[in-house]
């Protein structure tokens, strides 16, 4: 089966945010590969190609892509590695440094776009349930 992958296209990208990048296209995938590990536990319909059969899911994908990347050019952190920098801890010493953190939820936190979730978790087409049998 193929799989709709990147979930943008550099069309997609508002110009403001495209000239942040020196490659839009590879940063796209990066950006797709992040909307789809905060897809892990979305359930949705998709076709043979592995796009969603619901317009509106695949446009709150596509957006929330857009968005993350719309953060990163405005952070200018699209690796994450500035929210990585800085101090750190070993047993009790914490060691500071620079502007970074060294709680690891933060670090992640500062490299997630706030959007991408309300995006995502506003699209009534995307069942976030878990459920055992």
């Amino acid at each position: 089966m193929t799989v709709w992958f990147p979930y943008a296209e550099p069309s997609d990208v508002p110009a403001s945010v495209d000239e942040e990048f020196d490659d839009v296209a590879f940063t796209l995938r990066a950006a797709s590969y992040a909307i789809r590990a905060s897809l892990k536990t979305a359930r949705f319909a998709v076709d043979s190609e592995g796009k969603p059969t619901d317009d509106d899911v695949a446009a709150a994908i596509k957006d929330a892509t857009v968005a993350l990347l719309a953060f990163w050019a405005e952070t200018g952190d699209a690796t994450g590695a500035g929210a990585q920098s800085g101090g750190g801890s070993i047993l009790s010493v914490s060691l500071p440094g620079g502007s970074g953190t060294t709680d690891a939820r933060a670090k992640q936190d500062a490299r997630d776009a706030p959007a991408v979730e309300e995006i995502l978790r506003s699209c009534p087409g995307i069942d976030w349930s878990v459920m055992y049998r």
